[in-house]
C-alpha cells in the first residue's frame, strides 16, 4: 500500500469519526427538555396593518416615519418633521404601542427616535403546589406585572437619488415581574 493510499484511508477514517460524533451530539441535544424559552417576542409583531398583511416582508416597501421600525435607511427620504403613533390590539388582551418622531435635516441627513411598549394586561399568577395543599394542584399568588419596551435612535443619510443608508441603535428591556 502506498503512502498516498494510507493518507486517503486515514482521511476517510477521520471523516467517518467526525460524522458519527456529530450524529451522537445531535441526539444528545434532542434529549434536552426546553420549555417556555422565548424572549423579546414583542419585537417581531408588526406595528402597521400593511406590514402585518405582507407577513413582515416590507423592508423595501415601507415609507415615511414607519420605516424607523423596519428599515432605518428609508428614513433618508423624510423631509421635515414626521410623527407616527401606533396601537396594535394583539392576542389575549395584549396591546403593542409604537411611537416615533423623525426630523429630516436636508443634506445633513435624518434623525429619529422611537419607543415600542408591550402591555400584557392583567396576568394572574399561580404556583404549583402539592395536591395535599390544594386539590387543584396550584394556588393563586396575585397579579403579575410584566413589562417590555424598546427605545431606539436612528440616523439616515441619502447619498444620491438611488442610494441611502441608515443605522439604528436599540435598547430593549424585558421584566417578567415576580414570575421567576
Amino acid at each position: 500500500m502506498t503512502s498516498m493510499e494510507k493518507d486517503m484511508k486515514k482521511k476517510v477514517f477521520i471523516f467517518v469519526i467526525i460524522i458519527l460524533l456529530a450524529f451522537l451530539q445531535a441526539d444528545g441535544f434532542a434529549q434536552m427538555k426546553k420549555t417556555a424559552q422565548s424572549g423579546m417576542t414583542y419585537l417581531s409583531i408588526s406595528l402597521g396593518a400593511r406590514e402585518s398583511a405582507m407577513g413582515n416582508a416590507s423592508v423595501a416597501s415601507v415609507d415615511g416615519v414607519e420605516s424607523i421600525f423596519y428599515n432605518p435607511g428609508r428614513l433618508a427620504d423624510v423631509q421635515g418633521l414626521g410623527i407616527s403613533v401606533n396601537q396594535v390590539n394583539w392576542l389575549a388582551d395584549t396591546k403593542l404601542y409604537g411611537l416615533a418622531a423623525v426630523y429630516g435635516f436636508g443634506r445633513y441627513g435624518t434623525v429619529g427616535v422611537d419607543l415600542v411598549y408591550m402591555d400584557y394586561g392583567t396576568i394572574v399568577g399561580t404556583q404549583v403546589v402539592d395536591k395535599s395543599v390544594n386539590s387543584r394542584g396550584f394556588i393563586f399568588t396575585g397579579d403579575v406585572k410584566v413589562q417590555d419596551y424598546a427605545f431606539g435612535i436612528a440616523y439616515a443619510y441619502k447619498v444620491n437619488e438611488r442610494f441611502g443608508f441608515g443605522a439604528k441603535v436599540k435598547m430593549v428591556h424585558e421584566d417578567l415581574g415576580d414570575a421567576f
